[in-house]
Formats: C-alpha cells, structure tokens, sequence
C-alpha cells in the first residue's frame, strides 16, 4: 500500500516553501489530526475512505487555500459549513492573526470543534446555525468568507452572500468542472477568480490536480 500523505511531509514541504512553523504550531496539527481520529470513531467528521488520507484531501487543499488569501485580511472571515473544521482550523494554526468564526449546522460537529478549539487553544467563536439563517449580531458583516464542499457556487453565494461586507470576498475549494458552476451563477455581477495549484503544489501532491478555488466578490 502506498504510504500516505502524513503531516511530516506537509511540514517538509511547508519549509520547502520557506514557511517555517513554530513548535506551537506544529503541535496543533498534531493535537488536531489525533482529534479527528479519535472523535470519527464515534461519528461521523469525514467519509471513511478519507480518514487515510486526512493530511493529502483535507490539511492540504485548506493549506493551499492559505496561500490564496490576501497577506494581510483586516476585517473577520467566516468558514461556512466547516464540518470538521476544514479549512478554517487550518487556516487559523497557519494564520494565528486572522479573526475566525466557525459556522455549521451540526451540533455534535460543534462539540467537536469546540473540543479542539480548547485543546489547541484557539480563538474562534463557533455558530451552530444553518448558513442561510444566520444573522450577526453586530452591523459589519464579514470580509471573507471561506467554503470546502459544501454547495455549488450559485446556492453557496445565495445562502452566503448576506453575510458579507461591501467588497467582501467567498474564497471555496472546490473540484469537478468549475466552468459549469461559474456558468450556473444567475446573475453577472460578479468577477470570478480560478486559482489552480501551481508546479512545486502539485510535486506535492497529485491530489491537487483536481482542486482549485473559486474566489468570488461584487
């Protein structure tokens, strides 16, 4: 059987990328893959063929994702429909400055990320809501938004849109024909983006081969 993709490749490659995490950080992940472990034993956090491959199909697109948001992110981001935490848990332990809100409709995934947001000791407030139906409190939306499998474009942004500030963004990893949902967005006040993983991403990993993100803004 070919040896997975494991989280000491990922930090290798990370380095390879000039990217050098702190021991802090790499503890996170550690804490964090043994978390999704030991919790999908009693439920339901990823499909079980994925749990094999939780670093190459889950850490690693959200990883990717990462190095496609603007350098500097002043105002909040959401991850809608976070499940087990992807990509927003990623994102944090890389980004520990962004301010995260986690959003998903599941109370026992809200359990669990609310278990690893205390082992890992990070920041981020967590909703229990389904996306359509949130409203924040406070008068200023979100800047980001950020999404990994959860609905197509066009029902991503109807469900999501209202959560956005003016000039936000949706950034979401995404696979298939992403001609096909660009093309299914009903309105054409839109700029869409395609980020594809470039060479030294995909010597990575093929796995990225059928993975780009989609970045949307008004």
């Amino acid at each position: 059987m070919k040896h997975p993709f494991n989280l000491e490749k990922l930090f290798s490659f990370l380095d390879s990328q000039s990217i050098v995490l702190s021991d802090q950080q790499l503890d996170q992940f550690r804490k964090y893959l043994v978390l999704i472990k030991t919790w999908s034993r009693k439920q339901n956090l990823v499909s079980k063929k994925d749990i094999f491959h939780l670093v190459e199909r889950h850490f690693l697109p959200s990883t990717f994702l990462s190095f496609c948001l603007p350098d500097k992110i002043d105002g909040k981001l959401i991850d809608i429909g976070t499940g087990a935490g992807f990509p927003g848990i990623v994102l944090k332990i890389l980004r520990p400055d962004i301010s995260l809100t986690l959003l998903d409709s599941s109370h026992n995934k809200v359990l669990f990320l609310e278990e690893v947001c205390e082992q890992l000791a990070l920041d981020c407030p967590i909703i229990c809501q389904r996306c359509e139906e949130y409203n924040p409190q406070t008068s200023d939306g979100y800047h980001l938004a950020v999404s990994r499998g959860v609905a197509r474009l066009d029902l991503l942004w109807k469900w999501s849109g209202h959560l956005l500030e003016d000039g936000g963004c949706l950034y979401a990893i995404k696979g298939g024909d992403y001609q096909q949902e660009i093309d299914e967005l009903s309105v054409n006040d839109f700029k869409v983006e395609v980020i594809t993983p470039d060479g030294e991403w995909l010597k990575a990993s093929n796995y990225l081969n059928y993975k780009y993100i989609l970045k949307l803004e008004t």
